[in-house]
C-alpha cells in the first residue's frame, strides 16, 4: 500500500476522472452525431477539400499563437498574482497576431492554387480558428489557476451547442455546399458565445471588474514574442507532422480530394481519442510547473499518467484494429475495403501520439525547449519526406505509414531524453 500511494496523486485522478467524463459524454456525440453525418451529406470529394482547408488552417497556428497559451499556461500555474497584468499584454498580442496569421493563410493557400470554393471556406475557417486561440488563451489562465472543472465546462460547451443547432441543419437536407457553409458559420456564433462566457467566469474567480483593455506595447509585445518563441517552434513543427498529411494528400493526388476524404473518415476518430491525451496535458502541464517549481519529485506522477495513457489508448488502438470493418461501415455509408484499412492502421499510432503530450509536457514544464525543437523537427523532416515518397505510391495508406513512424520516433525519443535528463 505504501508503494501505491506513493504514485498516486489524488487531486490530478480526481480532476483526470471529471475531465475525462464529461468529455466521454460530449465530444463522441459531436463526432458520430454531426461530424460523421456531415461527411456522409458532404461525400468523400467535398468533405477531403474541406479538410485540407482546415488543416492548412489548423497547421499555421503557430502564427496565431506563437506559444503563448502554454507560455502563458505554465507562467501562471508558478506564479498566479501575476495573472492580471500579463493577461492584457498577451490578449492586445493575441488580437495583433489574428491578422497576421490570416494573411500568412490566405497567401499559402494562393500559393498552394486552392481553388475559390476553397479560399471562401478557408476565410470564415480563419476565423474560427481566431477564435478557438482566444478560447484556449482564457482556459489556459483558468487551467493554471488549476480551476479544472470550470475548465472541463468549458472545454466542452462549443461541442455541445454545436449538436444541438447542427442536428437541426443536418436534418433538413441542405445542398452540400449550403451545408458545409452553415457548419463553419455555426462555429463562429458559438465561439463567440464561448469566449463570452468564459471571460465572465474568469472576471468572476478574479473578483474584478476589468480584465482586459486592448493597447499596443511594442516593448511588451516583442518582450513576451521572445521568451515565447522556443515554444512556437514547437508548436509548428508538431502540428506540421500531424497535419500536412492531410493538406498533402489533397495537392498531389489528381483525384479531386478523395484521398484526403478517406484519410480524413479515419483521421477524424484517431484525433477523437487523442483529445483525452491533450485533456490529460492540460492538466497536467500546470501540476509539472509547480512541482519544478517546488522541488518536488515529478517522476510518480509522470509514472500514474503514462500508465493511465498507455492502458487507455491501447486498448483503443486493438479494438480499433480488430473492430474496425464494423466501426468504418456503421459510420461511413459510402465506405470503402480503403477506409477500413487507413483506419486500422493510423489506429497503431494511437498510443505513441497519446504519450507525447505527456512526456512533451513535462519536457515543457522543465523548459527543455532545445531538446523539444530538435526531436520536433527531425519527426517534422521524417514525415515530410516520407509522405513525399509514399502518398504519389500509395495514397492514404502512404500518409498512414508516414504517421506510424514519426510518432513512435518521436515518442521514443521524447521518453529517452525524459528519463535520463529530467527524472533521475
Amino acid at each position: 500500500m505504501e508503494f501505491l500511494k506513493k504514485f498516486i496523486d489524488k487531486k490530478f485522478i480526481a480532476n483526470w476522472a471529471f475531465l475525462v467524463f464529461v468529455n466521454l459524454i460530449v465530444k463522441p456525440a459531436y463526432i458520430f452525431g454531426i461530424e460523421v453525418p456531415l461527411q456522409n451529406q458532404l461525400g468523400a470529394e467535398v468533405y477531403g477539400q474541406y479538410f485540407a482547408v482546415l488543416n492548412l488552417a489548423i497547421l499555421l497556428t503557430t502564427f496565431l499563437d506563437f506559444g503563448i497559451n502554454n507560455l502563458n499556461n505554465r507562467e501562471i500555474a508558478k506564479q498566479p498574482n501575476t495573472l492580471p497584468s500579463k493577461y492584457n499584454i498577451a490578449s492586445s498580442l493575441k488580437i495583433c497576431l489574428g491578422f497576421l496569421y490570416s494573411i500568412i493563410v490566405f497567401v499559402t493557400a494562393i500559393l498552394l492554387d486552392f481553388s475559390s470554393f476553397q479560399l471562401q471556406v478557408l476565410g470564415i475557417v480563419c476565423l474560427n480558428q481566431v477564435l478557438v486561440s482566444y478560447i484556449l488563451f482564457i482556459r489556459s489562465n483558468i487551467g493554471a489557476l488549476q480551476f479544472f472543472r470550470l475548465d472541463s465546462i468549458i472545454s466542452i460547451l462549443d461541442k455541445l451547442l454545436l449538436i444541438i443547432v447542427m442536428a437541426i441543419a443536418l436534418s433538413f437536407q441542405l445542398p452540400i455546399f449550403e451545408l458545409l457553409f452553415t457548419f463553419v458559420i455555426t462555429q463562429s456564433i458559438i465561439y463567440l458565445l464561448v469566449i463570452l462566457f468564459s471571460t465572465y467566469q474568469l472576471k468572476q474567480k478574479l473578483k474584478t471588474l476589468y480584465l482586459f483593455k486592448f493597447s499596443v506595447d511594442k516593448n511588451a509585445f516583442w518582450a513576451l514574442i521572445k521568451q515565447s518563441l522556443p515554444l512556437a517552434a514547437v508548436v509548428l513543427l508538431m502540428g506540421a507532422y500531424t497535419r500536412m498529411d492531410g493538406v498533402m494528400l489533397e495537392r498531389l493526388l489528381p483525384d479531386n480530394g478523395e484521398q484526403a476524404g478517406i484519410y480524413a473518415a479515419a483521421f477524424r476518430l484517431l484525433d477523437a481519442g487523442n483529445q483525452l491525451a491533450i485533456l490529460v496535458s492540460v492538466i497536467l502541464l500546470p501540476r509539472f510547473s509547480a512541482y519544478l517549481q517546488q522541488k518536488i519529485n515529478v517522476k510518480p506522477l509522470l509514472l500514474l499518467s503514462a500508465s493511465l495513457v498507455v492502458i487507455g489508448s491501447c486498448i483503443i488502438s486493438l479494438g480499433s484494429y480488430f473492430l474496425g470493418f464494423n466501426i468504418i461501415h456503421f459510420l461511413y455509408v459510402d465506405a470503402t475495403q480503403t477506409y477500413v484499412h487507413v483506419f486500422q492502421y493510423l489506429m497503431i499510432a494511437f498510443p505513441a501520439m497519446c504519450l507525447v503530450y505527456v512526456y512533451g509536457t513535462l519536457m515543457l514544464a522543465n523548459n527543455s525547449m532545445r531538446a523539444l525543437n530538435i526531436i520536433a523537427f527531425s519527426g517534422f523532416a521524417i514525415n515530410l519526406v516520407l509522405n513525399f515518397w509514399l502518398i504519389p505510391l500509395h495514397g492514404a495508406l502512404g500518409a498512414v505509414i508516414a504517421t506510424i513512424a514519426t510518432q513512435y520516433l518521436v515518442i521514443v525519443c521524447e521518453i529517452t531524453y525524459t528519463h535520463l535528463r529530467i527524472t533521475q
